[in-house]
């Protein structure tokens, strides 16, 4: 009776060994939830405009800060696309491939202007973009609940703020009747 006793312990002992490990992986999963999912392809989406924004900078401005502007963009929004792949492919979080359709659109729109028109364009479309973007993530810090995309989310804010200051700057120095009064 007390083998019997002994290898209903030991079995009982091994499926709750058992238990205990799958526990930090069922975890792990449970915290991810769909706000963070919307937060990684969302952000993506807008490194993906962002980057061929910059692009469009470079080619069609006339103003060579705005193509500064559009190099600093490519660069900054690349490392911060880069670290949001990583996080999604340990998630296991499957990214879009192109731009949202509608910042597609009004790039398209943009880069059909020239000269000045497009440079002031180019900059009013970069700040309420950037402006969406820290609304995003700050959205994501409050109500996400994977620790990761938190980080992401508060890891781009200041570049993202940058981003945002440098073009309503330009744009007060380009354009003061068109300037933020903010």
């Amino acid at each position: 009776m007390t083998n019997l006793l002994s290898r209903l312990m030991v079995g009982w002992l091994a499926a709750v060994a058992a238990v205990l490990v799958l526990l930090p992986a069922a975890s792990a999963a449970a915290v991810r939830g769909p706000q963070d999912e919307e937060y990684l392809r969302m952000a993506h989406q807008g490194n993906l405009a962002e980057i061929a924004s910059g692009r469009a900078a470079q080619e069609k401005a006339s103003n060579e800060d705005v193509k500064k502007m559009g190099e600093q963009l490519i660069t900054d929004h690349t490392k911060l696309d880069t670290d949001l792949k990583k996080v999604a492919e340990e998630l296991e979080i499957s990214l879009p491939t192109s731009p949202d359709p509608q910042m597609a659109a009004e790039l398209r729109k943009v880069s059909a202007l020239s000269g000045q028109a497009f440079d002031e364009a180019w900059v009013d479309m970069q700040i309420k973009g950037h402006e969406k973007t820290l609304r995003l993530g700050k959205d994501e810090q409050s109500t996400g609940t994977e620790t990761a995309v938190k980080q992401l989310a508060g890891d781009a804010a200041p570049v993202i703020e940058k981003h945002l200051r440098m073009m309503q700057e330009f744009l007060r120095t380009m354009s003061p009747d068109k300037a933020p009064t903010g």
